[in-house]
């Protein structure tokens, strides 16, 4: 067991014996304030409580730390105030109805779900809120659950455990190190802004993971700079998940909308909700990312549209951003972008979106009254038609200029290999050129633009020019289907044809523990070791009747597959303790491992 009597209960480094954190400053003797859990409560057996990170909406979450494993999580406890209150900890009942909006579901009390504590930290309904409160931790319970299964997912917080205890549910996630995106774009520039290729290749990994939890039935309705993680390696996570009740104006529970970011249907001004709702928010990131500040709040845009793009940031953002981020802001749920994959083929300009006439009604995004009108871009209802008939003028004649392109270039090929190539059985690759002209073609950064092969393999521009060839391999930083390298780099200039070999992700490797429990680590780690697993051994007191080496049991469940890499942490029996001299010291108990708190980067 990795104990925390040692810890910082904020931070999770040693101690090292002194009165406040030396990393952190966070006080010993620190008092966690009710409604929170105590410092240090043990929950499912193995989680240790730590400080409270915030509070709201259906629960409370904490620093944690896995006594089994040794390493810091995050702890999230289905606590909705607004309907309940914990047992020891009870508030007067008068205040708390004070601040639940119309009062949602009242009705006679209904019987919610037993843990193992019947009393002490339990959370309870208040009166006349059973139902409400069985109908909230129901879809707590089924929301995380579903982000279990998803832990593999890129762009996703891993959640490690779903269990139930104190008559509520906790979720458990893996620690994340990083600085909210806001914060990160705040100490990156005096703006807070990053240029627009830039961020898409920050935010690129959000879509694909945002795309799968909606094909899952999950949606964020809460997405905001406040709940995206930047790690220092700038890969980012999606944290901040809470049920539907809590992100929904008069949903029964105390609301958690972020202003500029939730759609006005989070607000009861429309009828409809979906994944259009996360989209409107991804499109606010791209926004604040882009522009430096938030959107103007929904609330006020449905009563008077008047959002811009300032015009000098217009001027250095492509046509097809500018369209996409219109689009999928639109305060109309039914005019707007509808899927995240809609969003993501307008966002990187794939030819099928840019030049659709389908294009959604726009209303466009940052309301600056200090610009004169010539200096801005504004999108409003009366020029839809104008811009439909100008896209789709541009599309006819870039049409007919690539069809002539493609005529001219084939001749021309023709000709040349009449004239100067001789018959022969092998025609060599086609030569990569740097330097724009007639019938050569630009080959695009396909690893930076985030998208699955097939996506690549079924654009009908890029399949003209190019002739693709897939070869797969395994990786564990890369999504499966993602694209790892290309052939040819990008921004090089090759004629129509040529070959680009696109090497593509099988995602991590996974590998099949095999049956462990009871039998020897003498004869097991080695073959354990061969198949991937890191092998971190625990050992256990022997009071002589079993045999040294044999493994009582370990943190991976046999049969389940995991990735490669993955650590199994077996305890094990130690050697039988001798009694031939006296101990004059009590015997340290001894823990073989790489490292004993493997979560600190010693």
């Amino acid at each position: 067991m990795f104990h925390s009597e040692n810890l910082c209960m904020n931070c999770l480094y040693p101690l090292e014996g002194s009165s406040a954190c030396p990393h952190c400053g966070f006080p010993q003797d620190f008092v966690q304030e009710p409604p929170g859990l105590p410092l240090r409560t043990l929950l499912g057996g193995r989680y240790t409580v730590g400080k409270a990170l915030e509070f709201g909406g259906d629960g409370i979450s904490y620093t944690g730390w896995d006594t089994v494993t040794g390493h810091a999580v995050r702890l999230r406890e289905f606590f909705p105030d607004a309907i309940a209150h914990r047992a020891k900890q009870r508030l007067e009942e008068d205040v708390r109805h004070t601040n639940i909006p119309g009062k949602p579901f009242l009705g006679k009390t209904a019987p919610v779900i037993t843990g193992r504590d019947e009393g002490g930290f339990s959370i309870v309904p208040l009166d006349g809120f059973g139902l409400a409160f069985t109908a909230c931790l129901d879809s707590f319970r089924a929301m995380w659950s579903k982000l279990e299964q998803m832990r593999g997912l890129s762009g996703l917080l891993p959640v490690l455990n779903v269990f139930e205890e104190n008559n509520t549910v906790y979720a458990v996630q893996e620690a994340c190190k990083g600085s909210t995106l806001r914060e990160f774009l705040l100490l990156r520039s005096v703006t807070g802004t990053l240029s627009a290729d830039a961020a898409l290749r920050l935010l690129a990994p959000l879509l694909p993971a945002l795309a799968a939890l909606h094909s899952a039935g999950v949606l964020h309705l809460g997405i905001s700079p406040a709940s995206i993680i930047v790690t220092p390696e700038r890969k980012i996570c999606l944290t901040g998940f809470s049920v539907w009740q809590a992100r929904t104006a008069g949903g029964g529970l105390r609301s958690e909308l972020y202003p500029g970011y939730a759609a006005p249907e989070q607000y009861g001004l429309s009828e409809r909700q979906g994944p259009w709702t996360d989209v409107y928010a991804v499109a606010g990131l791209y926004y604040r990312v882009l522009v430096g500040s938030d959107p103007i709040d929904a609330t006020l845009r449905v009563r008077n549209d008047r959002m811009m793009i300032p015009g000098k940031l217009a001027e250095h953002l492509p046509a097809y951003v500018i369209n996409a981020l219109s689009n999928a802001l639109d305060v109309n749920p039914h005019a707007r972008t509808d899927s995240i994959e809609r969003f993501r083929a307008e966002i990187n300009a794939a030819p099928d979106a840019v030049w659709a006439d389908t294009v959604p009604a726009v209303s466009h995004v940052k309301q600056d009254e200090e610009l004169p009108k010539e200096n801005a871009m504004p999108v409003t209802t009366a020029n839809h038609e104008t811009k439909r008939i100008i896209f789709k003028t541009a599309a006819i004649t870039l049409s007919i200029c690539m069809i002539a392109g493609l005529i001219l270039s084939l001749i021309f090929k023709d000709a040349v290999m009449q004239i100067f190539s001789p018959p022969s059985p092998t025609e060599p690759q086609m030569p990569v050129i740097t330097e724009p002209g007639p019938g050569n073609y630009e080959v695009p950064d396909f690893v930076a633009l985030d998208l699955s092969y097939s996506d690549v393999l079924s654009n009908a521009v890029w399949s003209q020019q190019f002739k693709f060839e897939t070869v797969f391999d395994y990786s564990s930083d890369i999504e499966k289907n993602k694209i790892l390298e290309q052939s040819v780099a990008a921004g090089e200039y090759v004629l129509l044809g040529t070959p680009i070999v696109l090497k593509v992700s099988k995602g991590p490797e996974m590998i099949t523990v095999p049956a462990y429990v009871g039998r020897n680590i003498a004869d097991l780690q080695t073959t354990l070791e061969q198949a991937g697993f890191k092998i971190s051994l625990i050992l256990e007191p022997n009071d002589g009747n079993n045999t040294a080496g044999d493994i009582i049991w370990g943190t991976l469940t046999e049969g389940r597959q995991y990735p490669r890499g993955t650590e199994l942490f077996l305890h094990v029996y130690d050697e039988p303790e001798t009694t031939t001299e006296p101990e004059t010291d009590p015997p340290e108990t001894t823990t073989k491992s790489s490292n004993q708190f493997p979560w600190w980067p010693f």
